[in-house]
């Protein structure tokens, strides 16, 4: 009885300081502040981002809730920097925002482009928490959409032309398949599909739905596994997303020094997997 209730006053404990550090961290104070430490990240070959925002944000995001981590986050830009040096023009859309972690690097990702939120927000908390961060990070909220609702009930009309799509709301195998035929119709012709948890034996659904539509729909080419992220781009466009890749060098996108790139054969192609090397 006595470990309970210290495992309880630890957990109280743990979720009282990561709220008092979100609140002083994840500031308009703190972003701007010379006086809060902040890791120089490698990712400034985009002028077209505020690089102390970005480095603000890779260097705190751990204070955010979510699901989203500090790699998954540099894949995004390593993708965003192939589309940018390359005039790839397009709206950002993600399906499952939850408090917002992914959601700030998209806006921060955008140059004069919309970005799209959707999410059914299973608390008020949760949205709440998303306007929160967005009023941190941007004075101007005006590129950005929030969508109250399913992904079932959004509308063609509503979002589309999208360079990015990041899929990270139910996981079942029902509602991902859905997400992923509305992503593909979404997309533009060199946009990509980021789905969420794939191979994550937590959440099979999702793997399936992908394998499912890789399968059936011959336009759409399996290109990158990593850290739980499966990216997705139009079959025509597989040979040109593969030569971008070659020829960036991922060691100025991804920070951790331990980083491993393979080739592997997936769905008829040979896909980039990136995982983290084990030390023994």
């Amino acid at each position: 009885m006595l470990f309970k209730i210290y495992q309880l006053l630890k957990k109280a404990r743990i979720i009282f300081l990561t709220k008092l550090l979100n609140y002083f961290f994840i500031s308009s104070y703190a972003i701007t502040s010379p006086f809060f430490p902040r890791i120089a990240y490698r990712h400034n070959l985009d002028k077209s981002i505020d690089q102390n925002k970005l480095n603000h944000y890779l260097t705190y995001m751990h204070l955010i809730k979510g699901w989203f981590y500090k790699e998954s986050a540099e894949l995004f830009i390593w993708m965003d920097y192939i589309h940018k040096v390359n005039n790839v023009k397009g709206n950002l859309f993600e399906i499952g925002t939850f408090q917002g972690k992914s959601a700030i690097l998209l806006g921060l990702l955008a140059n004069n482009e919309k970005v799209g939120l959707c999410d059914i927000f299973r608390t008020q908390k949760d949205k709440e928490a998303v306007i929160k961060h967005i009023n941190v990070f941007f004075k101007d909220q005006g590129f950005i959409e929030i969508y109250h609702k399913s992904s079932n009930d959004l509308l063609d009309s509503e979002f589309n032309n999208c360079r990015l799509f990041h899929i990270d709301g139910d996981h079942s195998y029902e509602q991902a398949y859905k997400d992923l035929k509305l992503a593909s119709k979404l997309i533009i012709e060199q946009g990509i599909i980021i789905v969420d948890d794939f191979f994550n034996i937590d959440h099979p659904g999702v793997t399936e739905a992908a394998g499912k539509i890789l399968a059936e729909d011959k336009t759409l080419s399996p290109l990158l596994i990593g850290f739980s992220k499966l990216f997705i781009c139009k079959a025509e466009y597989y040979e040109w997303y593969i030569n971008q890749l070659n020829k960036t060098e991922s060691h100025k996108f991804i920070s951790n020094s331990l980083l491993r790139i393979e080739e592997k054969e997936f769905f008829n192609h040979k896909i980039k997997t990136l995982k983290v090397k084990r030390i023994y």
